[in-house]
């Protein structure tokens, strides 16, 4: 009944009313997720990830992904993002940072799909970061 209903949360300091705390804590989870993918969507990070998609999809190639495990007898794919899930853009970027290396390798060689200038690796590996601590 009504007593139920304003049960103090807490020692008795917080009196939720008729709110249900889980819902509640729902709503600023799903907040912070719509701000985040908000934010990814403004030019500079939309940039970022367009940029990093574009790496990720040549890495998986078969081609691409048979010859670097022969060549570099590397044991980890690319990571292609879900694009309504921030965090597996952080995964696709860590991913990216990671084969950096080999990435780099492979511009120097002449593919142009994966060419990233440092300003575009600083960009790419700052939002990185940022995602992170999300």
């Amino acid at each position: 009944g009504k007593e139920e209903e304003d049960e103090d949360i807490g020692a008795g300091t917080i009196n939720l009313g008729n709110l249900n705390l889980v819902n509640h804590m729902r709503c600023v989870v799903e907040t912070l997720q719509l701000s985040i993918q908000d934010g990814l969507r403004k030019p500079g990070a939309s940039e970022v990830l367009t940029r990093a998609r574009r790496i990720s999809a040549e890495l998986l190639t078969p081609q691409i992904s048979r010859a670097l495990k022969r060549r570099f007898k590397y044991k980890v794919d690319a990571i292609l993002d879900d694009e309504t899930s921030w965090g597996s853009s952080f995964q696709m970027l860590d991913r990216i940072v990671q084969l950096q290396y080999i990435i780099n390798k492979m511009s120097d060689c002449g593919n142009q799909e994966v060419t990233l200038t440092v300003a575009q690796w600083t960009q790419m590996t700052g939002l990185r970061d940022l995602l992170e601590k999300a």
